[in-house]
């Protein structure tokens, strides 16, 4: 190793005392100047420490979910109304029903002609409920598999379908019919065998007013004609249930001109038999056979639905007075 100038001239010849003193300050001035490399190899070669920056008010991708949005809501199918007639209470009754649905629904009437065409329609339309209007229309959507059927003014409608009953419930009736005529104490009713349950629930509301029901079963119109005739002069009022599988029309103009005779007060509930002459109509306010079926859309009850509500007509003479 080569000393450097400024310390060369310590150790030489000329100054022998000096000679040892020198010797001990160059080493450590050699171990200063070996220390102080070392350690600058050491700074020098040691690596920096790393520092992770991000940009203010920024994310990284890798902590950021992607941004997830909910689809639409798949469109509903509508619900097929079917209406089963031309009678005006079922047209008030599709305008009620109308006026109320939530879901979205298409109407199909059925007309004199065929009926697989309109039942081909809705097949292809695949309602996921279907409101029959009227017994034809029962019939008809009878014949749709795996669909929900809602039936509205079937008077004893075949079992295994749901609805809303077609007259208000009898006790409301009866209360209304004592009411104008204090002295109803024995009714009169026939009926074939499919109207055994509803003579069965009249007899019940009957019974809980102290009122008798005389009951007849028959099985033609014939039948049915002599019975009444038969009944008469033992009861005050008479509820004539339209059996169309023991009445023809003739049977019903002679029945209710026989008891417009004897002062028998007669209950029906088709607007056309009022017409003949019948005392006492009652019938169902179809706002609230339509909000019945609405509920009935929304609740999925397995049962039929009872009326709140009824209409009353009054017969006085030769006109009628109508009460809500």
């Amino acid at each position: 190793m080569q000393v450097p100038c400024s310390v060369a001239p310590l150790i030489s010849a000329n100054h022998p005392v000096h000679a040892a003193g020198a010797i001990r300050l160059f080493a450590a001035f050699a171990c200063m100047f070996l220390i102080g490399c070392s350690t600058l190899w050491i700074e020098r070669n040691e690596p920096a420490p790393v520092t992770e920056s991000k940009p203010v008010g920024t994310q990284s991708n890798e902590s950021t979910p992607p941004l997830s949005l909910p689809l639409p809501p798949a469109p509903s199918k509508p619900v097929a109304v079917i209406v089963g007639g031309k009678l005006s209470t079922f047209h008030e009754l599709t305008d009620a029903l109308a006026a109320r649905m939530v879901q979205p629904y298409e109407i199909f009437a059925i007309a004199d002609g065929s009926t697989q065409s309109l039942l081909n329609k809705i097949r292809a339309l695949d309602p996921p409920n279907v409101v029959a209007i009227g017994l034809p229309a029962l019939e008809l959507a009878s014949q749709l598999k795996d669909t929900d059927v809602i039936y509205a003014q079937v008077f004893n409608p075949p079992a295994g379908h749901r609805g809303v009953e077609p007259i208000p419930p009898f006790d409301m009736q009866l209360a209304y019919w004592q009411q104008i005529s204090a002295k109803m104490q024995r009714i009169g009713v026939l009926g074939s065998t499919r109207m055994r349950n509803v003579i069965d629930s009249l007899e019940t509301a009957a019974a809980a007013k102290n009122i008798k029901v005389i009951r007849r079963e028959v099985s033609s119109d014939k039948e049915t004609l002599q019975v009444f005739r038969a009944m008469v002069p033992y009861i005050d009022g008479f509820v004539f249930l339209p059996d169309e599988s023991v009445l023809s029309p003739d049977v019903i103009r002679r029945i209710i001109v026989h008891g417009s005779r004897n002062n028998l007060q007669i209950l029906v509930y088709s607007p056309l038999m009022f017409d003949l002459g019948a005392y006492l109509y009652i019938s169902a306010e179809q706002t609230d056979v339509a909000e019945q079926i609405v509920a009935l859309l929304e609740d999925h009850d397995t049962h039929s639905r009872a009326l709140t509500t009824m209409r009353v007509r009054i017969q006085t003479g030769t006109s009628s007075n109508e009460a809500g």
